[in-house]
C-alpha cells in the first residue's frame, strides 16, 4: 500500500513540474512560469516547494521583464479569439488583515502598479469585507498591458515563481 502511494506522489510531482517552464536567470533573479491555474495560496506553496516565492517586482524595468517573460513563455496557454495569448498571472502581492499590501517574500513594497489595490483597501474598511484580495498581472488585453489588478485569492490563475539564484 505504501509503495503505490509513493509512486503516485512521484508521478504527480513529475506531471506538475512539466506544467512549468525551466528557471530563467536574469538580473532580477530566477523566474519560472507555471501554467496550471492555482489559488493564490496554492501557487505560493508550489513556489516555496520549488525554492522560491510568488514573484515580487521592485521597479518599472523588472515589471517589464516579468511581463515580457510571461508573454514569451505563456503565449500558448490561452486562446483569445483566433490567436494564442498569454495568461494573467498571480504576483506575490497579498492584502493583509489591516488592508495593507505586502510581498510574500517579505521584501519591501517599493513599487506597485495596482491602482485599484488602494481603492480596495478603502472599500474593505467601509464594508468590513473579510475575503482577502491578491494581485495579478494582466498580459494579453492591449488596453491593460502590464497593469496589475486584484481579485479574491481563492480564484485560480497561472503564476510566476521567483528565487534569488538559479
Amino acid at each position: 500500500m505504501f509503495i503505490p502511494f509513493v509512486m503516485l506522489v512521484a508521478l504527480w510531482k513529475t506531471c506538475e513540474a512539466e506544467e512549468c517552464t525551466e528557471w530563467h536567470n536574469s538580473s532580477y533573479g530566477c523566474h519560472k512560469l507555471c501554467l496550471i491555474p492555482q489559488t493564490f495560496n496554492n501557487a505560493e506553496h508550489q513556489c516555496k516547494n520549488l525554492g522560491g516565492n510568488l514573484v515580487s517586482i521592485h521597479s518599472g524595468k523588472e515589471d517589464s521583464y516579468v511581463f515580457d517573460f510571461v508573454r514569451k513563455f505563456g503565449a500558448t496557454a490561452l486562446k483569445y479569439g483566433s490567436r494564442m495569448v498569454s495568461p494573467p498571472v498571480w504576483l506575490g502581492l497579498v492584502e493583509k488583515k489591516n488592508y495593507s499590501w505586502e510581498w510574500t517574500d517579505s521584501t519591501k513594497l517599493d513599487y506597485m502598479r495596482c491602482a485599484e489595490c488602494s481603492n480596495l483597501a478603502e472599500e474593505a474598511q467601509l464594508s468590513n469585507r473579510s475575503a482577502a484580495f491578491c494581485a495579478y498581472m494582466e498580459t494579453y488585453r492591449p488596453q491593460y498591458r502590464r497593469s496589475w489588478f486584484a481579485k479574491p485569492c481563492t480564484e485560480r490563475e497561472p503564476y510566476v515563481c521567483k528565487k534569488k539564484d538559479c
